[in-house]
């Protein structure tokens, strides 16, 4: 899997990131459940949304996202 770099939005710091890629479909992928779930965390935490990890079937790799229904009246 190839690395990227990414920066630190607070401290401005840059870092190797191993464990994200862009599948074949389009996402963001995680290689593991347990990477997916925790950045799921997070970013449900930041957002105050509902924000779960789920598996890609066609690209065989880890999302994170909306689970179905619980963006409707969202206007």
């Amino acid at each position: 899997m190839r690395s990227r770099t990414r920066i630190d939005p607070h401290t401005g710091e840059t870092h190797r990131v191993l464990w994200e890629r862009s599948a074949r479909c389009g996402k963001l992928t995680y290689a593991t459940k347990k990477i997916a779930k925790a950045k799921a965390r997070v970013s449900a935490k930041m957002s105050g949304e509902t924000i779960e990890a789920y598996h890609c079937y066609p690209c065989h790799g880890w999302h994170i996202g909306h689970p179905p229904g619980s963006r409707r009246g969202v206007a």
